[in-house]
């Protein structure tokens, strides 16, 4: 009883504000005044995205998502104390099962505000482990769709591996001199917002979203009790913490070990075979493995590679890699795959006969034969053929013709070859012009 009396008093130390995405066959005009009479705040409703409103405390916003021919919606709410953000959030959620649904694609959102000090300085690290993000997962998550979020099971991103004397405390500490905590669309919270004194959880989603309301009222809960810690004791450790900040510690000194030289690489990963310029001369190692040894790190402790074939290109200062399985999700930029399976968050690569599957790609080159489902894909050359994308979406306002098959994705904006076929149940929403 004193903890659920603890627990509700750090509840109403919050404020949320709230978006929740979801279809209808109602007009706007018509579904704006049912929130309105149901939830008693006024509604402004846009035909299409309009981000110079910002909801408030007492008016609240309905638009589309993506543009104003989307069949999806998003009714917003501004900042509001939690004792009535989660009657709102209640009332919205029977509003959205009684006059609209949802999909695979639809979430919810929610901003959270702590009234306390220092909540700029909110230890992330001490966050991740006090919220334990695996059960919430195992709630929310659809593999059919590209909202599919997942652990933070590598948490932290080391600027200097090499030179950088790893401690407990300097982990503890997570000193941006040091470290970076990991930043991707893929996790359910993010944090960029702190400096305005929030956080946003995108845990909430999927098919039927609007009917788990103990689910989401438990997953709301949950964060605020994370972030509420991790401000007002973000600089003490409990005993198990402790015990898994050591463990963390101990795969990247390993991880730094394994990594520091050619030669002890080779040794630790058997089963990944190292090239410079598709050659395996000792002497090219020595002269060229310091230049490309952070790279090598990164894919081995964020991207969880431990089997294929890695190339060092000395003419493009490129990392290749071949016949690997890419599967932390983790941020990677500037590598050049070839026949790998991939679920990643990556910029400026390159993908030939590459499975790629819950994956964010942008401003990537993409050659041929790629499989690529349940992703995200902004940006992207297509300089190949025999790609097919299905089940993603699609921006490629500012890049080159689209040249794909494309099987139930939302293309934002796109202009496509006259090679490219998209089926019946894509949702083109700025088809710009064909070749």
């Amino acid at each position: 009883m004193t903890e659920e009396l603890d627990n509700n008093n750090i509840y109403e130390k919050s404020d949320i504000s709230f978006k929740f995405e979801f279809k209808s066959p109602i007009r706007r005009r018509d579904m704006a005044s049912k929130f309105s009479n149901n939830i008693g705040k006024k509604v402004k409703w846009f035909k299409g995205v309009d981000e110079s409103y910002v909801p408030t405390s007492r008016v609240y916003k309905l638009s589309n998502k993506y543009s104003k021919d989307s069949k999806t919606f998003i009714f917003e709410t501004g900042f509001i104390p939690y004792n009535e953000a989660t009657q709102v959030m209640l009332r919205a959620m029977n509003i959205i099962d009684y006059f609209g649904y949802t999909d695979d694609r639809c979430e919810m959102s929610a901003n959270i505000k702590l009234n306390e000090k220092g909540v700029s300085k909110v230890n992330k690290l001490k966050f991740i482990m006090k919220l334990n993000s695996e059960n919430i997962l195992n709630e929310w998550n659809t593999n059919n769709s590209d909202r599919k979020k997942v652990n933070y099971n590598i948490l932290i991103d080391i600027k200097n591996p090499f030179i950088t004397i790893l401690s407990s405390r300097l982990v503890e500490r997570l000193d941006p001199q040091f470290f970076n905590v990991s930043k991707s669309e893929f996790y359910g919270t993010d944090f960029s917002n702190i400096g305005r004194g929030y956080i946003t959880t995108n845990y909430i989603g999927g098919k039927q979203y609007q009917t788990k309301k103990k689910e989401a009222l438990s997953t709301i809960n949950r964060i605020i009790l994370a972030f509420n810690e991790s401000v007002c004791n973000r600089n003490t450790y409990t005993s198990k913490e402790r015990a898994d900040i050591d463990h963390l510690l101990e795969y990247y000194k390993s991880t730094v070990s394994n990594t520091k030289n050619f030669k002890v690489f080779r040794d630790s990963y058997p089963d990944i075979k190292l090239y410079v310029d598709l050659m395996e001369f000792d002497h090219l190692f020595e002269a060229h493995y310091n230049n490309f040894r952070d790279k090598i790190f990164e894919l081995v402790s964020k991207g969880g590679i431990n089997k294929g074939y890695i190339n060092y290109d000395n003419a493009t200062k490129k990392i290749q890699v071949k016949d690997a399985i890419i599967s932390n999700k983790m941020q990677i930029d500037n590598v050049e795959f070839y026949n790998c399976v991939i679920e990643a968050d990556v910029r400026n690569c390159l993908f030939n006969d590459c499975v790629i599957k819950h994956s964010s790609l942008n401003n990537c080159d993409i050659i041929n034969n790629n499989y690529i489902k349940n992703s995200k894909v902004i940006e992207c050359e297509y300089q190949g053929s025999s790609n097919e994308i299905s089940n993603s979406y699609v921006n490629g306002l500012n890049s080159g013709l689209i040249n794909a098959e494309l099987i139930n994705c939302i293309v934002k904006d796109g202009r496509f070859t006259s090679e490219s076929t998209i089926d019946s149940d894509t949702i083109l929403l700025n088809k710009l012009c064909e070749d």
